[in-house]
């Protein structure tokens, strides 16, 4: 069997997860290696090189957003300190 890579939905950015075929299970479910014994509902499966190559771009898009919403996250906690300092100041 050639490899093939496999994408399901997921709760987080970008909201898909993907791994490499293991097992075809009834109704349509896969096992993906690191993620044995469960079993997922694929999204769509390609090509392993292919699905190497968009799991990387993925995983490039994770990455920045992460650091984006930690980033802004930080603008935001800074912002309140000094809405509430100002507030209790007096300023």
């Amino acid at each position: 069997m050639n490899r093939i890579m496999a994408f399901w939905k997921y709760d987080m950015y970008p909201y898909l997860l993907w791994g490499e075929v293991v097992e075809f299970k009834a109704k349509g479910s896969i096992v993906a290696k690191g993620y044995e014994p469960m079993a997922f509902m694929p999204e769509f499966i390609l090509e392993y090189e292919e699905g190497l190559k968009l799991s990387v771009r993925l995983e490039t898009l994770r990455k920045n957003y992460n650091a984006q919403k930690k980033s802004l996250l930080k603008t935001y906690q800074d912002l309140a300190t000094e809405v509430v300092s100002k507030c209790i100041g007096g300023k």
